[in-house]
Parts: structure tokens; sequence; C-alpha cells
């Protein structure tokens, strides 16, 4: 792609212990007009049992996550 309308993605995340959050930021800028968009925000994550909700095995993640009862 020529580089005056290709863009480079900027992707930091990390956890937050104190809050339980997945927090997020995303950059998206061209090398010669810089930034062109943004986000930053945050997410919980929540599990569900895939085989209690009835989710066919090929729609499952690769692994799955058993958290200790």
């Amino acid at each position: 792609m020529p580089g005056f309308i290709s863009a480079d993605a900027t992707i930091r995340e990390h956890f937050e212990e104190r809050t339980g959050r997945f927090r997020i930021s995303v950059t998206i800028a061209n090398e010669r007009t810089g930034p062109l968009f943004g986000y930053r925000g945050w997410f919980e994550l929540e599990f569900f049992e895939a085989e209690r909700l009835k989710v066919r095995p090929g729609l499952r993640p690769k692994r799955e996550h058993h958290p200790k009862a």
C-alpha cells in the first residue's frame, strides 16, 4: 500500500489489579499526517461455561479457561 494512504497501529494493554479491569489504548497514525484516530478504554473479563450454554465445539476457543469452583 502506498505510504501516503497507509497507517500504523500502536496498541497497549495491561491488567489493572486494583480495579480488576483490562485497560487498552489504540492509536492509528500515518507517517506523514500524524494521528488519524484512537481509542482508550477498559473492559472486564467474564467467563461462561461453553458446554452449559450449548456452544458447538467448533465455535469454542482452542483453549478454554476453567476457573476453580
